[in-house]
């Protein structure tokens, strides 16, 4: 019985470790790129509602992901996860100036005014 306890710790140590590293290898390969501010056209949206299984309880509903894409120079189509602000802000069809790092997306402005 000691060593289901002692598997467990290991686990959920093993598991907290691996997220955080997994989170900064995330952002060191995003700073390996300049910050880019590029002309661009908002051209979709979308949400994500997520669903996940939270301790027995039953599938219950996560937290949603914005998601907006961007036609950039020579046709490129990219798409970042936003936040909520920045998503109900700015409608389909949009242009103006687009600033990301990696695929990190640090905001857009709009040229409208």
């Amino acid at each position: 019985m000691e060593y289901i306890n002692v598997l467990l710790i290991l686990l959920f140590i093993s598991l907290f470790a691996f997220f955080i590293f997994n989170g900064s290898s995330k952002q060191r390969r995003n700073r390996r790129f300049s910050e880019t501010t590029v002309p661009a056209t908002l051209t979709e949206k979308r949400i994500q509602e997520n669903e996940s299984m939270r301790f027995g309880f039953g599938i219950q509903p996560d937290k949603e992901r914005y998601y907006m894409t961007f036609l950039i120079k020579e046709g490129a189509s990219v798409e970042f996860r936003v936040t909520n602000t920045d998503f109900y802000d700015f409608e389909i069809g949009t242009i103006g100036k687009l600033t990301y790092q990696g695929m990190d997306y640090k905001g857009f402005e709009s040229n409208q005014i």
